[in-house]
Order: C-alpha cells, then sequence, then structure tokens
C-alpha cells in the first residue's frame, strides 16, 4: 500500500504510515466492506473460530527444505500428487481456501 502511494506522489516517501494517512500495521489481515461497515479478519480471528492456537509459520518459509513441504501437501490434501488443485484439500482446508480466495481475489462481471 506504501508503495503506491510513492508511486503516486514522490513527496510521501521516507514518510511514515501516519503521515500518508495509513493505519498502522499490525500484522497481514483481510479488510473488506460490507454495507458500509469496515471489517478487518486477522489470523487470531480465524484461530479463535477454528478452536486452535494461534501460532505457525508460512510455508514460504520452507521453500528449500523439501521434508516440510512434503508434510504440509500431505495435510492439506486428500492425494499429495495432486497438490495445487483445491479440489484435492481435505474439506476443513477447501473451507478456508475459499474463504481467502474470496476476499483476496474478488470476482467482478
Amino acid at each position: 500500500m506504501e508503495e503506491e502511494l510513492v508511486r503516486n506522489d514522490l513527496k510521501l516517501k521516507g514518510k511514515s504510515r501516519k503521515d500518508m494517512g495509513l493505519k498502522d500495521f499490525n500484522g497481514t489481515v483481510i479488510r473488506s466492506v460490507l454495507a458500509g461497515l469496515e471489517i478487518t479478519i486477522s489470523r487470531a480471528h480465524f484461530a479463535k473460530l477454528l478452536g486452535v492456537d494461534d501460532y505457525g509459520k508460512k510455508i514460504a518459509d520452507y521453500k528449500s527444505e523439501i521434508y516440510y513441504r512434503q508434510s504440509i501437501k500431505k495435510e492439506l490434501y486428500n492425494d499429495e500428487k495432486l497438490a495445487g488443485k483445491s479440489k484435492c484439500m481435505k474439506d476443513f482446508f477447501i473451507v478456508l481456501f475459499k474463504i481467502l480466495i474470496s476476499n483476496l481475489i474478488p470476482r467482478s462481471g
């Protein structure tokens, strides 16, 4: 977000998020507006909803570690050979995937 503002107005380079009129960064969140009401969903919200502890690592942290990538595939997919296809995900994860994909990449007609 900051990068885009700086590209549009070079005078903002080196300024803080507050100076740019942005909210403080408190971690990655999904923001949406529903019926004029701003909604923010954080990782903690998902953890509470699912009844799990809010901890973990990003899959990207395991780029070069094949063992962990294989373990993640086993956890997410019914058939590891079809990893990468959402229709092959376990039911629990497909619900999360659909929530994320519909918020991060909204479809428009």
